[in-house]
């Protein structure tokens, strides 16, 4: 009971202390952004809509190549769908959920649970990695100023040889693991080539993620800068992805994406407001498009947590 409660206390303590300090710099001069700036386009809304179901769907037909890559056998629909209600697992404080939802789903669908868990693993380090290579790409760009670029780079260039080098590495964790509990290990292997077009095509979804932001952003305050908010939401949702207790990198990614923007030249008021967009947007699309179109059975998910305990 105290765990749990500490677990929530420190999930939930980044958004405590930087949505007050955000909505503090924002409240002196949100009439006059109110006023001369903000003006609601609903078509770019709407076409923002339009492009992040495309992210959603493209991110989880990803994760249905790499499960047909380990030989597990699901409908690409299903896949998407799993996928998507998955994603809603990372609103709770411990990553474990997202990974442990398609787990549970996919093996009510036939899957092996080791199938579903190394597909996933790869998922999240090649969605994550792509990341990284989007922000630095951005960065070229239209660069932020941001301290120690180097270091990211060459912690980038050193995960990208260390992937490619030992591509089957979390494989052989894995089966060393499962050799040790006299379980059958994983027989599939992943190649090179395959690693490289799913890097290819996650960094491609990256790059819709980008341009429904920027559509959004663009329906409210226009003036904004692709490049800019591209790379700022990669970073930020990379750095989300890391702080393992902050629910959906609840203020994290808000601070992250404020300070990349203010460092590139915009205005703090301007970059604050558009970070607080950046929570509305997701999180808004994932229960607007995502909750309505694949929440068909809206047992599955709540059955996770029982299957975890």
């Amino acid at each position: 009971m105290h765990k749990t409660f500490l677990k929530r206390f420190l999930g939930f303590l980044p958004a405590v202390i930087i949505f007050p300090f955000m909505l503090w710099k924002l409240s002196g001069n949100f009439e006059t952004l109110f006023r001369q700036t903000i003006e609601i386009n609903p078509w770019l809304l709407f076409a923002s809509a339009v492009l992040l179901f495309g992210h959603f769907t493209i991110s989880g037909l990803g994760w249905w190549v790499l499960l047909h890559f380990f030989g597990g056998d699901l409908p690409p629909y299903q896949a998407v769908r799993i996928s998507a209600l998955a994603m809603l697992g990372r609103y709770i404080p411990g990553k474990i959920w997202t990974v442990a939802s398609k787990i549970y789903m996919a093996h009510a669908k036939g899957v092996a649970k080791k199938i579903t868990y190394i597909a996933s693993v790869y998922e999240f380090i090649l969605f994550n990695l792509s990341g990284f290579f989007i922000f630095l790409l951005m960065e070229a760009i239209t660069p932020s100023g941001i301290v120690y670029l180097k270091s990211l780079f060459v912690t980038f260039v050193f995960l990208v040889i260390l992937l490619f080098w030992w591509p089957n590495g979390v494989i052989w964790f894995l089966n060393h693991t499962l050799r040790l509990t006299r379980q059958a290990p994983v027989e599939k292997s992943l190649k090179r080539l395959q690693i490289f077009c799913i890097f290819l095509y996650y960094s491609c979804a990256w790059l819709i993620a980008g341009l429904s932001f920027y559509l959004f952003v663009q329906g409210i305050v226009p003036g904004m800068v692709y490049s800019q908010l591209t790379g700022a939401l990669a970073l930020a949702s990379i750095v989300g992805f890391a702080v393992l207790l902050a629910p959906g990198g609840l203020g994290i990614r808000e601070g992250v994406i404020a300070a990349l923007l203010i460092l590139s030249g915009v205005a703090t008021d301007m970059a604050v407001f558009v970070s607080l967009c950046s929570r509305i947007w997701s999180t808004g699309g994932e229960i607007l498009i995502v909750f309505p179109l694949y929440l068909i059975k809206g047992s599955e998910l709540s059955k996770t947590r029982s299957y975890i305990e």
